[in-house]
């Protein structure tokens, strides 16, 4: 009953704030950072496992969200008032008006355009709260995937591509990283959210995979990630 007192809440509020949202251009500021693997907690050798960690804990990026009319931008390219180009390897693009998601993944050094529907997740919506940057957020999840969102922003999407849920994702856990809000700002304006790059030579997620698979084999790597005979690697592609 909790539960669904909570989920009638944040559709009241999602009608209320929709219609004055779309008509300005929110952006968002994320810092990005990378999550600690098992196998490197589990080092033997002390010296060698703390360099590493401190390493990875230096390794933060910055990403903006910027979305506008139904659709959303994701890249750490830096905001303007008139245009946002989307390019840059953990990039995406989504057009709830065209129920199109693109996004840009590395191999390498080589980027790739993926391209899939927009679909909503079975989302996993709990009364469990906490406040980020002053707002009320409602925790959510999927699989291994945690999520918290603002019901007081009622759009949609989240970092690196999530989408369905009745509010912006300010914070987003996952077994690899996290994303966490760090400045929300709305502009009374419009702006033009541009995917840089070509649409048509743009790849399906299978299509993808298969390339991903040739390319580690190429490099002598198997799907788990270790090399035949040698010790464990990882294989970054985003």
């Amino acid at each position: 009953m909790k539960k669904l007192i909570v989920l009638l809440l944040l559709a009241s509020i999602s009608i209320c704030y929709t219609t004055s949202l779309n008509a300005q251009v929110l952006h968002a500021q994320y810092k990005q950072t990378i999550a600690i693997p098992e196998n490197v907690k589990q080092m033997t050798d002390i010296s060698m496992r703390d360099y590493i960690i401190e390493e990875i804990k230096k390794q933060q990026t910055i990403f903006n969200l910027v979305t506008n009319n139904g659709i959303c931008g994701f890249s750490t390219n830096e905001f303007t008032n008139d245009k946002y180009k989307i390019d840059g390897s953990g990039s995406v693009y989504m057009d709830m008006n065209t129920n199109e998601k693109y996004s840009i993944k590395n191999i390498i050094d080589k980027p790739f355009l993926v391209t899939e529907t927009l679909k909503l997740l079975e989302w996993n919506i709990t009364d469990e709260t906490k406040e980020i940057l002053g707002y009320q957020c409602y925790k959510a999840t999927y699989g291994d995937t945690a999520a918290w969102f603002c019901a007081e922003i009622p759009i949609p999407f989240g970092p690196s591509g999530t989408f369905g849920l009745p509010g912006l994702i300010l914070e987003l856990q996952t077994p690899t990283d996290s994303y966490t809000a760090t400045s929300i700002n709305t502009h009374n304006t419009t702006i033009d959210i541009v995917l840089n790059l070509d649409k048509n030579k743009a790849i399906t997620r299978k299509e993808y995979s298969k390339i991903q698979k040739k390319k580690l084999k190429e490099l002598g790597v198997d799907s788990d990630g270790s090399e035949k005979g040698k010790p464990q690697v990882k294989v970054i592609t985003m």
